[in-house]
């Protein structure tokens, strides 16, 4: 006989379990495994499986009785082991699950199943397919899939990650401008507006993009908006108004409302309020949210009246909840405290406990209140969210009130890491300010102690924006203490 065939047949070596032959070869691309049984359970052949694994199978109390199944037939040649693991255990109505030292054979998810353990198994499927086929024309679409799942999941950076690899590994599928547009968007609903702008301007010049031309400059639109960039705003505007011609009430009061936030950044109410009128009457849903109010009450703000804007947040606050609430009931405290009156803003502060909002800016606007009044003020808070106690922090920090600064969030200093890139950027500066005033605003130690924390700070950041904070924030710190030369270092990016 043929040595070849007599290797192969020898390859083809026979688990334990009668009637269950399993050959592996290991590849750089992962394991394919080939798997040749007659009349047996999903059990014994993936026993043989685990066998040739150097594995143990373990059957989880989900599982039942999983030997009862109806005997397979396989034939499976040189397949990736995943698909070899669940073609045999979908067969059975069975799914496995790869473990360091074991496979564990269980039940299937059930459609009411823990959303957790559903988005998770999507997740696993999507990927093994691209892994096993990377060059199918179905890839863009499984990494659309992946970035939607990650969505629900609620890691947006992971997301980014999915549409990130469709934009550069597929640039010629007709997904790429939806990939850049939700790109984008994601980059928006974090406040990071600069990158977002490249993306929607790479979207608005791309070839294939026409059915989303419109929405890419709406979006440059509101990001311009919110840098402050006004007369682009306009341009865009106007532009979007002639090319792309909108009659819905929600569409009408959007733009109106990115024209309205223009308006303020140039200093001109007027305009800012006769758009936001404008919008009201459309009587469009999107008016209900905290956009139009932050904008009105902003423009009566510029305009001189300021206790009409507090009204306008506390008109809001009626129906608010959580987060929303909480940024009423501050901005209506604040307003009040900048018109004169005190007493409401003490008032919004007991406001705010009653309905059970969390230690916020309230808190400090109120104490800033009472100290205009002569009354006695209470102490910093200690407790309550990381975002609350850094809001403070910062106001007290304008205010020079270092000690009330530092006490706010020195329990979080220690954890710096584990928050987010914004946050962590803003709790680095206020705490460096806080260190280079520890013994006096112009000692060399103090100084050297905020700098050499800034620095340490800058490292871990990826994004650039934050660097430029925490270069800037270095940079005036060295040049308020006489240091042109470590100043100007860092203005240029060095530290």
């Amino acid at each position: 006989m043929n040595s070849l065939v007599i290797c192969a047949l020898l390859s083809l070596a026979q688990a334990p379990e009668d009637g269950v032959r399993v050959r592996l070869e290991h590849t750089s691309g992962g394991i394919l495994c080939s798997v040749s049984a007659r009349n047996v359970s999903a059990r014994e052949a993936l026993a043989a499986v685990a066998h040739e694994l150097g594995r143990e199978l373990t059957v989880t109390a989900s599982g039942g009785d999983v030997a009862s199944s109806e005997p397979l037939t396989i034939e499976l040649l040189d397949r990736p082991l995943e698909d070899v693991l669940d073609f045999i255990s979908g067969s059975a109505g069975l799914r496995v699950e790869r473990g360091q030292a074991h496979l564990a054979l269980g039940a299937e998810l059930a459609a009411d199943a823990p959303r957790e353990q559903l988005l998770q198994r999507a997740s696993n499927a999507w990927q093994r397919a691209m892994k096993s086929f990377p060059a199918d024309e179905q890839v863009a679409a499984a990494l659309m899939t992946l970035a939607s799942i990650e969505l629900e999941r609620g890691d947006a950076d992971k997301a980014r990650e999915y549409w990130g690899a469709l934009i550069d590994n597929r640039p010629k599928s007709e997904l790429v401008p939806t990939a850049i547009y939700n790109y984008g968007r994601s980059l928006e609903q974090v406040g990071q507006w600069r990158s977002a702008v490249e993306w929607f301007t790479s979207l608005a010049n791309h070839l294939a993009a026409d059915e989303l031309r419109e929405a890419a400059w709406l979006e440059l639109s509101r990001c311009q908006a919110h840098l402050g960039d006004a007369r682009q705003v306009h341009y865009l505007m106007d532009t979007l108004d002639a090319e792309f011609p909108v009659s819905t009430a929600d569409g009408q009061a959007d733009r109106l409302l990115i024209r309205a936030r223009a308006w303020n950044t140039q200093k001109l109410p007027v305009d800012a309020l006769r758009c936001l009128d404008l919008a009201e009457r459309t009587g469009a849903s999107i008016l209900d949210g905290r956009e139009f109010t932050a904008l009105r009450a902003r423009a009566l703000e510029l305009y001189g009246m300021p206790e009409a804007g507090a009204l306008a947040w506390l008109g809001f606050s009626l129906d608010a909840a959580g987060h929303d609430l909480a940024i009423a009931l501050e901005e209506a405290a604040r307003l009040a405290l900048v018109s004169g009156e005190e007493a409401t803003a003490i008032l919004i502060e007991a406001m705010a406990t009653e309905r059970g909002v969390p230690t916020s800016d309230t808190t400090t606007i109120a104490a800033q209140a009472r100290q205009g009044l002569g009354l006695k003020l209470r102490e910093a808070p200690h407790s309550g969210s990381p975002a609350a106690r850094l809001n403070y922090a910062e106001q007290h920090l304008a205010d020079k009130q270092w000690e009330l600064a530092r006490g706010a969030i020195a329990s979080l200093i220690p954890d710096l890491g584990t928050f987010d890139e914004e946050t962590r950027t803003r709790l680095a500066i206020v705490w460096a300010n806080c260190l280079a005033t520890e013994k006096h605003p112009a000692s060399p130690t103090a100084l050297n102690s905020a700098v050499d924390f800034l620095r340490e700070t800058v490292r871990s950041l990826s994004d650039l924006e934050h660097r430029r904070s925490i270069y800037l924030a270095a940079a005036q710190l060295l040049e308020a203490a006489g240091d042109t030369a470590g100043a100007l270092n860092a203005y240029g990016g060095i530290l």
